[in-house]
């Protein structure tokens, strides 16, 4: 198994759906398949090594909104297995307040 990371750049299909919940309260909520198709991982380390690997991603969200600015949010991304690499996997969350 090998480490991976990097930037990729990774067209694919994404959609999302907003709904209002209550007056004060809406979801929001998206989701994402991709195809990494060019990665700048191994430039730092070896210039002459183009042995790149393309995964693919999906991404999941869901978001919270008030209708006074302040939102919460979960993130998750998750690296689908591809040829030597296993599977990566993130999760997040958040608090904040739009203006």
């Amino acid at each position: 198994m090998s480490e991976y990371e990097g930037f990729h750049f990774t067209p694919g299909i994404f959609g999302k759906l907003n709904t209002k919940l209550t007056e004060k309260l809406s979801l929001s909520v998206k989701a994402g398949l991709s195809q990494s198709v060019l990665n700048f991982w191994r430039f730092a380390d070896n210039g002459n090594d183009f042995n790149f690997k393309h995964p693919l991603f999906a991404d999941f969200s869901v978001t919270f909104n008030h209708k006074s600015g302040f939102y919460f949010k979960t993130e998750n991304n998750l690296m689908i297995p591809y040829k030597d690499i296993s599977s990566y996997y993130r999760i997040s969350f958040g608090i904040g307040y739009r203006f």
